[in-house]
């Protein structure tokens, strides 16, 4: 085969795994499949403002809420739009989070929310609970991404300090019916690490997370050491746990990932190479760019 008909081929597989991720082509299509049209959008994370510009042209009008990063704010019809900061939090995204609050908490049993959710949003969308600061999240965060812990450790342990990551958006939202799509960005696709699971049950045992804390040095953080008793005395707000009624109101659907991203390049490299379909593909995590170097050199 020529050296242009690989290049051919692998872009091809490049852009098909793209169009398998794209926010506006995914929720176009998953739009198209839902039944009763929304009355409330609230759009969270790096692809928020995509996705909720992709319900928009499908014809929905209801109004929302936009969360997203300075990177991809855009303007969209009939919806307030903010943009906030990302990895640590700002006032911004403190702003963002009253105002989603509000919003579900004024949401009745005729509703049915759009939830738009993608990653960033554990960052953009801060909401600290009771007898937390924005300063005491900004101060988390930093040591968070400072301790080595993984992403799914780290969004345990902010589901800990807030008022909207594990599962609260959705209580918060009751009686409201909810359909949320889903678009991963964390290895495993586990739905409670993409930005913390607002509308998602936390399955990890408060015990193991505590531990976590411990072994991290975090509780040397005058929040933490503050938080800490309340939470293992169960005195503090803690995220829902399965079977919890609140989340019994809400349909999830997973429109892509890296695993759907995968499968659409080994699918596109399938139609050039016989043995591309038993490609076992490695999974990745880390910083894209320096992981984009690592394999160019491989």
């Amino acid at each position: 085969m020529p050296l242009s008909s690989w290049h051919a081929a692998a872009r091809a597989a490049f852009t098909g795994a793209l169009e398998a991720g794209h926010p506006r082509a995914v929720t176009t299509q998953a739009m198209a499949r839902l039944d009763d049209a929304p009355t409330y959008i609230i759009a969270i994370g790096k692809a928020a403002a995509a996705m909720a510009q992709a319900v928009r042209d499908t014809g929905c009008t209801a109004p929302g809420i936009v969360v997203t990063h300075d990177e991809g704010f855009a303007e969209i019809d009939n919806m307030r739009c903010f943009a906030s900061a990302h990895p640590v939090p700002d006032a911004r995204g403190l702003a963002a989070s009253e105002a989603v609050i509000r919003a579900a908490n004024e949401l009745g049993a005729d509703d049915h929310l759009l939830l738009l959710i993608s990653g960033g949003g554990s960052a953009l969308l801060p909401a600290p609970t009771d007898g937390v600061t924005l300063e005491d999240k900004m101060a988390l965060n930093a040591a968070l991404l400072a301790s080595g812990l993984d992403i799914h450790a780290m969004n345990a342990v902010r589901r800990l300090f807030s008022r909207l990551k594990g599962g609260r958006l959705a209580r918060l939202a009751v009686p409201a019916r909810i359909t949320q799509f889903l678009l991963s960005d964390v290895p495993g696709d586990r739905l409670e690490s993409i930005a913390s699971g607002p509308a998602v049950c936390d399955p990890v045992p408060l015990e193991q997370v505590l531990v976590m804390i411990a072994d991290h040095a975090l509780d040397r953080l005058d929040v933490v050491a503050r938080m800490v008793p309340r939470i293992a005395e169960g005195t503090a707000d803690l995220p829902l746990r399965e079977g919890d009624p609140a989340l019994r109101l809400v349909d999830t659907h997973l429109l892509a990932s890296n695993d759907l991203c995968r499968t659409a390049a080994t699918t596109s490299l399938a139609a050039h190479f016989a043995d591309a379909a038993r490609l076992d593909l490695p999974d990745l995590a880390g910083d894209a760019a320096t992981l984009a170097r690592s394999l160019a050199r491989s």
